[in-house]
């Protein structure tokens, strides 16, 4: 076992397969490596997590329940976030060569019903396809914006939705409506300039 006493490694698939599969890391295909990680991660026995560093890594989900923890410290760099259970379901980190981009090819081997975990809580639950259909109707930086907006007020109030993908879209079209000013405001505002002016 190469992960440390908190279940934590490297998730560079790179060093993933060269640890699982030394003398077979030149016959298994990057592209096959990816698509056996994602599988782990749709069925919750990993997830991947970006750490301060800027480094991928994976933790083992069940770790702590099936391992005694010997070392006080950890080897790699802890995620920053649980759910209840203690397991952070962070999946909005597919399986990556290069941390931080994602290319078409391995883009057409992430599973497009994998729930991927995104925002600064990992709370907002989305499909791939659900995102990809939000980046498509509303832009990256609009969806992503909500995407964080919508997860702290979640984390902020202890509250979540059940479809995440139509509370976002509600979400979305909100921000984007312009600001309605309350009339009566406004004219009080007039009037009191025009009694102070006088």
């Amino acid at each position: 076992v190469k992960a440390d006493d908190f279940g934590c490694y490297h998730g560079n698939m790179k060093i993933v397969k060269s640890s699982c599969y030394p003398l077979k890391s030149d016959v298994i295909k990057d592209k096959q490596m990816i698509s056996w990680m994602n599988e782990l991660i749709k069925s919750n026995l990993i997830f991947i997590y970006i750490a301060d560093d800027g480094k991928q890594y994976l933790k083992l989900t069940k770790w702590e329940k099936h391992q005694q923890r010997r070392a006080n410290t950890p080897k790699f760099p802890l995620p920053k976030s649980s759910d209840i259970n203690g397991n952070q379901l962070q999946a909005n980190v597919p399986v990556i060569e290069n941390e931080n981009v994602i290319d078409n090819d391995i883009r057409e081997s992430i599973n497009e019903d994998a729930v991927f975990a995104l925002s600064e809580f990992s709370n907002v639950k989305l499909t791939e396809t659900e995102r990809s259909k939000l980046y498509e109707r509303f832009g990256v930086s609009a969806t992503d914006e909500a995407i964080e907006q919508f997860g702290g007020w979640m984390k902020g109030n202890g509250k979540t939705k059940k479809d995440h993908y139509a509370t976002l879209i509600n979400w979305i079209k909100r921000n984007q409506q312009p600001e309605k000013k309350d009339v009566f405001e406004e004219a009080r505002k007039i009037l009191e300039a025009e009694n102070g002016n006088k």
